[in-house]
């Protein structure tokens, strides 16, 4: 679920029949920011591709908004060296992008073919190498992604540079002898301008176990601390209200 604060939108760019596989979204919140996720097969021509990939960055570029694209390129950047690999990181920086991830993300071959490519404003995040060690930890285990895994990885990178931006200023303001209602306060102001995206929750998974997924019969707006068997169990902790009482932004499950 997204918070109210937090929109999604596909967008339509076109493209010509080169096998490059790309789902461009924008998201809407406190700033508006172009997403892409990209995959090329390794059997793809590769100047189709290339020429294919750069009308593309060019169409979002136009757009004016900071772009993040996730993927895997096939293009082994630890080898700058080689013709195809010159040619596409040339064609980036023509474009004012930058490929941000420096580490090999295939542990057995010492391959980087995982990359994360930024525009200008978001290559100069000050917290950029908190990203890029997010970054690291997320496609660095080479997992058998489709958009939608890719897509997840694209918005926890985005929402973590803008969550690391606007919290960190705001607990540096606190003195160390901030009592609890201070800190509460700041983490709700952190909370209200960056959504909280939570990665794990017992609540779709009793409502399997409890009602088996009947949703007809199960009150979305009860609190489940006082409904059996809900309140006894050790693996309900949380329920609609709750979610929302604590400025859950969005809910991500794999």
């Amino acid at each position: 679920m997204y918070g109210q604060h937090l929109r999604v939108e596909t967008l339509a760019v076109p493209s010509s029949d080169s096998l490059i596989e790309v789902l461009w979204v924008r998201l809407v919140a406190r700033v508006h920011l172009i997403v892409g996720v990209i995959y090329r097969p390794p059997c793809g021509a590769i100047s189709p591709f290339l020429e294919d990939l750069h009308n593309q960055l060019v169409h979002v570029t136009g757009l004016g908004k900071p772009i993040c694209v996730v993927g895997d390129t096939n293009f082994d950047t630890s080898q700058p060296d080689k013709p195809d690999v010159t040619r596409y990181l040339q064609a980036l920086h023509d474009l004012s992008l930058k490929q941000i991830v420096t580490g090999p993300t295939r542990p057995e071959s010492g391959s980087q073919l995982d990359h994360v490519i930024v525009s200008e404003g978001v290559a100069k995040l000050r917290h950029l190498k908190t990203v890029q060690r997010f970054t690291y930890d997320v496609i660095g285990r080479r997992l058998a992604c489709g958009y939608v895994c890719w897509l997840c990885c694209a918005l926890l990178v985005v929402a973590l540079a803008a969550g690391v931006g606007v919290s960190v200023p705001l607990v540096l303001r606190l003195e160390p002898s901030a009592g609890l209602q201070q800190r509460l306060h700041t983490a709700k102001q952190i909370l209200s301008q960056v959504p909280l995206i939570d990665g794990h929750n017992d609540l779709p998974w009793n409502i399997r176990k409890f009602v088996h997924n009947n949703l007809r019969i199960f009150n979305f707006s009860a609190d489940l601390r006082a409904a059996e068997p809900w309140a006894s169990s050790p693996w309900s902790h949380t329920d609609i209200g709750r979610l929302r009482r604590g400025h859950v932004g969005a809910q991500l499950a794999t």
